[in-house]
């Protein structure tokens, strides 16, 4: 038996837990639905369309606009189905939630997401000449993402997915440029190995090697004239893809990419394996 979310019992942030796969032409298709810790508990007397409302009611101009594009600009199918919404029901502020009226099961295609849209090397390169040879290059891949991803930005009206409606989205209460350890309060540091579980020294030092790795693709990106701007803006832009990169699989040849509705949900950091 396949597993559901019950309607008018359980709400769910939508998530692609299987592999973006490419079919037809040049389509991702996401499929999977699952759990996380971004759950609405109403209750059993409590009506799915109230629920529908209410995070219709919630959701910023920013959110119609991103909303907008998915469906205008990148062309995906499938957002009727969906809400984007800035609301404290989602643990990361703003939240994709699944508002189908009928219950989605694991396995079930939420959405056709268009390849031509993902930010990718093999992607943008074509559009901006200025990128040739990215997707080639030994770079790191958080240096190429932040890149690309800022090329979109600063290229606004040039780019003609116009993805920066998108990419703004990402700021604001987000993570900003790395800093050294020394730039962090003992009682800051205490709280992270808390979290983390570890000792104050480690933390410290996992701190110092992010803010290094930070610096060192910064003025690779520079050198390949990848990238023209200042390293806060750069440092925060990189803070930021991070957790919003996927990796693509093997018919991208396990590439690493960042795909619309799909950097909405949470996902672990993209490692050699798909996700």
């Amino acid at each position: 038996m396949r597993s559901t979310t019950s309607i008018g019992y359980l709400w769910t942030v939508l998530l692609f837990t299987s592999v973006p796969t490419r079919i037809g032409s040049g389509i991702f298709q996401c499929t999977g639905f699952s759990l996380s810790s971004d759950l609405i508990r109403p209750g059993p007397s409590i009506s799915p369309f109230k629920i529908i409302k209410e995070l219709k009611k919630s959701q910023t101009k920013e959110d119609l606009l991103v909303s907008k594009w998915f469906t205008e600009e990148a062309g995906i199918l499938g957002t009727s189905r969906t809400c984007l919404s800035t609301t404290a029901k989602s643990v990361g502020g703003r939240g994709l939630f699944w508002v189908g009226i009928e219950p989605a099961f694991q396995g079930d295609v939420l959405a056709f997401i268009p390849s031509k849209c993902v930010i990718t090397a093999s992607n943008l390169q074509t559009e901006f000449p200025g990128l040739e040879g990215m997707q080639e290059s030994d770079s790191a891949w958080q240096a190429k993402m932040t890149a690309l991803a800022s090329h979109c930005l600063d290229s606004s009206g040039k780019d003609y997915m116009n993805r920066v409606q998108w990419i703004e989205s990402w700021r604001g209460g987000g993570p900003s440029c790395p800093q050294p350890s020394e730039f962090y309060s003992t009682e800051e540091l205490n709280q992270l190995a808390e979290m983390a579980k570890s000792t104050v020294d480690l933390v410290r030092e996992k701190i110092d090697e992010r803010y290094n790795t930070y610096k060192r693709d910064f003025k690779d990106m520079k050198k390949q004239k990848y990238y023209d701007g200042d390293a806060v803006t750069f440092g925060d832009m990189y803070s930021i893809v991070v957790s919003r990169t996927a990796c693509l699989g093997p018919t991208w040849g396990n590439k690493r990419g960042i795909i619309p509705m799909h950097d909405f949900i949470n996902h672990h950091p993209p490692s050699g394996k798909s996700n």
